[in-house]
């Protein structure tokens, strides 16, 4: 009998040890399944794929005609067209954030009896790569990137910029706080600021802020050229902000703030660099789009042309605030909108 009983036993635990290892399969494929579906719900409100990597881009197209005909008060026909490509890639996984960035425009204006002048021609690339400490504090590094395609000339042919001349590159190293999901605030104590002005005449003339040439007064021999490079140290705060303010309405705008503090001329250290750009998107329909995009320059080092008795003619240079807005209505099409294609 107790063999009997130890058998029956025996195929009890079994049967038991059995079904609670069929039970705990049975969960943990659930909660596989739980997590997956979590997974990849985060993706879709994220944008990113499973390997971390989220790609979104946008180009824009705007054009501009305006003609005239016996018209009594007067005015200019002219036609102008802007594009502008705004492209992201963006990786996110665990601990690490990687955010890449390039913003490319080009315009161009033609007046009559006038020969075509170029108004918009920017290059901005922007690379942040981070650790986060906290949840939303990052230790992270910065590379940014500027300058423009082609030559710009003034009316009467004078050449005032081109194609790394001026460039400006930023290397910095800081914290990246996140507070909420749309704003970005990156803070760097140590951050080194160069302008690059790789065209000699520009370079002996001082362009953007760099060493003049050394011209003997007596003959107007240059006696050293102007130097290509001007670099500072200092510190930088970068802001970022990006929302859909209202439905089909997208507000972004940065702001960057640097202080040379290494500026061999002392009273110059107070001063603050500012470079505050703001965009605003309104999308009619797919393709139709009404966009408002304005631009504020603060920088103590670069003189700016001026034209005193406004008689067309400059006859000094000083130091302004400059600004630029531009309003446009075109074309514009999002591609790898990951969002777009969930819903499709």
């Amino acid at each position: 009998m107790i063999w009997k009983f130890l058998f029956v036993v025996s195929i009890f635990v079994y049967n038991s040890s059995y079904a609670q290892n069929e039970y705990e399969k049975e969960k943990k494929k659930k909660e596989e399944i739980v997590i997956g579906a979590s997974k990849i719900e985060k993706e879709k409100v994220t944008g990113a794929d499973s390997t971390g990597w989220d790609f979104k881009g946008s180009g824009t197209i705007n054009f501009s005609r305006i003609h005239l005909s016996n018209w009594a008060a007067g005015g200019v026909n002219n036609i102008s067209y802007l594009g502008l490509v705004n492209l992201f890639a963006n990786y996110k996984k665990e601990k690490i954030a990687w955010d890449n960035s390039g913003l490319f425009s080009y315009g161009q204006i033609k007046e009559q009896n006038k020969p075509l002048q170029k108004n918009e021609d920017r290059i901005d690339l922007t690379s942040k790569l981070g650790y986060a400490l906290q949840e939303k504090i990052f230790i992270a590094s910065l590379v940014n990137f500027r300058s423009q395609f082609s030559p710009t000339f003034t009316p009467v042919g004078k050449h005032v910029s081109g194609f790394m001349a001026p460039a400006f590159g930023l290397v910095a190293l800081g914290l990246d706080f996140k507070p909420i999901k749309d704003l970005a605030i990156f803070i760097s104590p140590i951050t080194g600021k160069f302008t690059f002005v790789l065209d000699e005449k520009l370079a002996n003339a001082g362009a953007f802020g760099v060493q003049p040439a050394v011209i003997d007064t007596t003959n107007g021999d240059i006696l050293a050229k102007g130097k290509t490079l001007r670099h500072e140290v200092g510190a930088y705060l970068n802001a970022t902000y990006k929302k859909e303010v209202v439905k089909n309405v997208t507000f972004s705008t940065r702001l960057e703030l640097f202080n040379n503090y290494s500026d061999s001329n002392k009273p110059n250290r107070k001063n603050i660099d500012v470079n505050w750009e703001t965009f605003i998107s309104m999308k009619v329909n797919k393709f139709l789009v009404v966009s408002i995009f304005t631009h504020l320059l603060y920088d103590n080092d670069i003189l700016v042309p001026l034209d005193r008795d406004r008689d067309g003619v400059m006859e000094s240079k000083g130091i302004r605030t400059q600004f630029k807005d531009v309003l446009g209505i075109g074309l514009s099409y999002k591609f790898n909108d990951h969002k777009n294609l969930e819903k499709k």
